[in-house]
């Protein structure tokens, strides 16, 4: 049996699921995760800020009525999205 990583399986679930876009801040922690990703044909939008990439993800999924999804790093980088996650949550 193949073994796979972590980011290799999140990574073709998310194809699976229809994902063609991910809102993200390029970071240490993520660099297998983002790499899986792209070999998977996900295309990477990198933003400055993750308040950005949640905010972005919201509209993304506005606008085209389909599930979007955001990514940071643990920590600050994950507190950073509240913000645009609670707001999409009561939209």
């Amino acid at each position: 049996m193949a073994e796979l990583t972590g980011s290799e399986i999140l990574a073709k679930c998310l194809k699976k699921e229809g994902i063609e876009d991910l809102f993200f801040i390029m970071g240490g922690p993520m660099l297998l995760a983002e790499a899986t990703c792209v070999k998977e044909g996900i295309r990477m939008i990198d933003v400055r800020h993750e308040q950005a990439a949640a905010f972005m993800c919201q509209a993304y999924s506005r606008l085209l009525q389909k599930p979007s999804v955001c990514m940071a790093a643990s920590g600050p980088g994950v507190t950073n999205l509240i913000t645009g996650i609670a707001n999409a949550m009561i939209d």
